[in-house]
């Protein structure tokens, strides 16, 4: 028979096991997915704008990659990670804010109309491309 202190130890321990266990797996990073629009574009948040079907989430990294004068535009504010606009490809802001959190290439046109890029953390950087 196991004493007092015993399973009070037994049970210390696997407190501090899985304590150490959720520290590990709150420090593991998610990676970013790349979202590349089609080359016809369209509105951000409608999938069929986008390789894949699936607009992009906040931690991903977007490549506006439209042709032909096709443009993506936003239809409400968003963040993502890094935006790569290709040569040749169009980003319209309207009146939204497009918040990114690391890299922004143009290479291509962005039309701000009345909106704003805000850069959100101290990782963002501007490269004007091109």
């Amino acid at each position: 028979m196991k004493s007092t202190f015993q399973n009070k130890l037994g049970q210390y321990l696997i407190l501090v096991l899985c304590g150490l266990l959720l520290a590990c797996l709150q420090s593991i990073s998610v990676i970013a997915a790349t979202i590349t629009s089609t080359t016809t574009g369209g509105n951000w948040s409608t999938g069929s704008s986008w390789l894949g079907g699936n607009p992009p989430a906040v931690g991903d990294v977007v490549i506006i990659a439209t042709t032909s004068g096709n443009s993506v535009s936003l239809t409400g504010n968003q963040t993502c990670i890094g935006v790569t606009i290709n040569s040749g490809a169009i980003l319209n802001l309207s009146s939204f804010t497009l918040t990114v959190n690391g890299l922004w290439l143009n290479n291509g046109t962005f039309n701000d109309d009345t909106g704003t890029v805000t850069f959100g953390t101290a990782n963002a950087a501007i490269d004007a491309g091109t």
